[in-house]
């Protein structure tokens, strides 16, 4: 009997929506709506006037107000499919109307399908809130006191308190079923703010971790290669692991794992050593697959099973198994502390135990997970209100640490470190691919859409990328130094795209900007763009000057906008100085447990609850920040 239910057994069963669909950019202008199937389709998205409850699937007697053209879904892999369908309404959307939406999904050899035959409109799911109800938004209005937008970040399935996506869900439905509000919605956000970490990529739930694994194979069908140190001691190292520019003698430095459940197990994960991170979880993201699968089970529950697996049983079976298989499990977890020498006696317990023995405290520690299990099954129970949120809503999304591990580029020096060796570089670079297809991509459709742009020329070299790797349907094989040396390189040219060796002018740009209503919203990067000048170890400009001046013109508004709203995942205040006086805590960390200035560890926190908070705006004042709506 299987220890859980494998995706691969289900997977027939499903329907052909995965996720979605989710409403993203909207302006007069333009619509956007994103999702994701698991079969490849042209997608084309219909737009109706107010509220749509067609009486069948062929919408007898209803007028379409726009169309777009058909638009083919990206093949991330051979199980999963991404559509990004936009379209350009002229400036013909009403400021403040209320616009139904249909998805059209048509194909080679199979049946012509949309949401009403697909079943999306009634129970269980009910994505129009009220059954056979299309999904809908509202445009923002032109009146800035009537502007209404909605906030949050932080959405950790095991986290402490209640989803405040499903909560948003539940706040708007008398919008949809008080025939008072049949031409104004109340409550409804016109638009909804992600502001980061939407995904803990460094803190995953043991119950989730072995099921984003699994799903993660069998969307894209390939079994990914991690690249490893190749180490031979077993005593703990001074330094790191350094990326060497040369690509030859680098293939040969390195060992090659397959990122399996049997190979790579979770509650056996030690990243911090090898990538360079400081997070201190027993489960983080490793692979682009499993990067993928934990948005999927974010956003929707097609993808769950009806159980949970045990994680002590699962860990339990692991351990049965040789870790001999990779150099990986010789090595202690903790390099020796620059004042190692300085410690008390039981602080240099940690550095100087056997490897036995720091393993077999760890994965003791891991082994015992059960405290999240309610909060993982009530989230898993409030996705069906979360689709209908973001069915019903547009989003905006902006990324923090977590979407791609803690305290992502906390100062130069962990910079330096995290992308200077091949295991950090690849987790980062596997997040931001990931990001773009399922974040960014609604942000600035048509830059992605742009054939020539380089947000697309990530995404094609990434799936390049993709290609190099076995098909899970293959036998295990070795990578060769010939084969790992084409992988580096292929990744080597996503890196560029990505700016990994220059945070100034990277050609991907992460950061957006549009029209709300009264509002011109600036959607700040205050990750990949900021600036060490004032050396490795201090708290860096979370924005460097040129970025700063891409991302916030010194221009006047447009006419027409009364304010500019800036969405930001942490306060950008400019000046150095300044931010080390409203980020204290930033000047005292230094990331002190890898450089070794202090020995403890000290990082950035956040609070990880599922949150949401409303903001009302007032003209060129908030009147109301940060009221709970629990």
């Amino acid at each position: 009997m299987p220890l859980f239910s494998p995706l691969k057994d289900r997977f027939d069963t499903l329907p052909l929506i995965l996720c979605g669909p989710i409403v993203r950019r909207v302006e007069t202008e333009l619509v956007t709506v994103w999702v994701a199937l698991k079969e490849p389709r042209k997608i084309s998205l219909e737009l109706y006037t107010g509220y749509c409850s067609p009486p069948d699937a062929t919408f007898t007697g209803k007028t379409v107000a726009f169309t777009s053209t058909p638009t083919d879904t990206i093949a991330v892999g051979s199980n999963l499919h991404i559509g990004l369908v936009t379209i350009d309404t002229q400036g013909l959307l009403t400021p403040g109307g209320i616009v139904s939406y249909n998805l059209l999904f048509s194909g080679t050899s199979v049946a012509d399908s949309n949401l009403i035959s697909l079943g999306l409109l009634n129970e269980p799911v009910v994505l129009g809130f009220k059954a056979g109800q299309l999904p809908s938004f509202q445009v923002a209005p032109l009146k800035l006191e009537d502007l209404r937008i909605a906030h949050g970040s932080c959405r950790k399935p095991h986290g402490e308190g209640r989803d405040g996506l499903a909560i948003l869900a539940k706040v708007m439905e008398a919008d949809f079923t008080d025939p008072a509000r049949a031409n104004d919605s109340q409550v409804r956000p016109h638009c909804l703010f992600h502001t980061g970490d939407q995904i803990y990529a460094d803190d995953v739930s043991a119950f989730l971790a072995p099921l984003l694994n699994d799903a993660g194979i069998q969307l894209l069908g390939i079994i990914e290669s991690l690249p490893l140190p190749r180490l031979t001691t077993e005593k703990p190292d001074k330094k790191f692991p350094v990326l060497k520019p040369d690509l030859s003698n680098l293939a040969e430095e390195v060992s090659w794992i397959d990122a399996t459940a049997e190979k790579w197990p979770m509650m056996r994960r030690a990243t911090n050593y090898y990538s360079g991170f400081s997070g201190d979880e027993a489960n983080h993201l490793t692979a682009f697959g499993e990067f993928c699968a934990a948005y999927l089970f974010q956003w929707s529950n097609v993808l769950w099973p009806d159980a949970l697996p045990d994680p002590g049983a699962l860990f339990d079976a692991r351990l049965s198994q040789s870790t001999s298989s990779s150099a990986l499990y010789l090595k202690p977890f903790f390099p020796k502390p620059a004042n190692f020498d300085q410690l008390a006696a039981e602080d240099k317990k940690k550095y100087t135990d056997s490897v036995a023995e720091a393993r077999k405290t760890f994965v003791a520690k891991a082994a015992r997970p059960g405290s999240d299990r309610h909060s993982v099954l009530e989230f898993k129970a409030g996705l069906v209100l979360v689709r209908r949120a973001l069915a019903n809503v547009p989003s905006i999304m902006i990324f923090d640490d977590h979407d791609v591990t803690d305290d992502w580029y906390l100062t130069g020096g962990w910079s330096k470190r995290a992308l200077g060796n091949p295991f950090g570089r690849t987790i980062i670079r596997n997040a931001l691919a990931a990001f773009a297809l399922f974040q960014g991509s609604g942000n600035d459709p048509k830059l992605y859409q742009k054939a020539d742009s380089p947000q697309a020329q990530l995404i094609a070299s990434f799936k390049t990328l993709l290609g190099k790797y076995r098909k899970s349907t293959a036998s295990p094989s070795e990578i060769t130094p010939e084969q790992g040396k084409q992988i580096l390189t292929d990744a080597d040219k996503i890196d560029q795209l990505l700016g990994f060796n220059d945070f100034t002018s990277p050609p991907v740009k992460w950061h957006c900007s549009f029209r709300l209503g009264a509002t011109k919203v600036y959607g700040l990067d205050t990750r990949t763009r900021r600036d060490f000048s004032d050396g490795l170890n201090f708290p860096p400009n979370l924005i460097g000057p040129q970025a700063l001046a891409e991302q916030l013109p010194d221009t006047v508004l447009p006419a027409g906008i009364e304010l500019a709203v800036i969405i930001s995942a942490a306060p950008v205040l400019g000046l150095a100085t300044m931010e080390a006086i409203g980020q204290p805590i930033v000047s005292r960390v230094l990331d002190a447990v890898h450089m070794g200035k202090e020995g403890t560890e000290n990082k950035e926190r956040d609070v990880p609850i599922k949150g949401m908070k409303v903001w009302i705006l007032k003209p060129g004042r908030l009147i109301k920040r940060g009221s709970k709506l629990f």
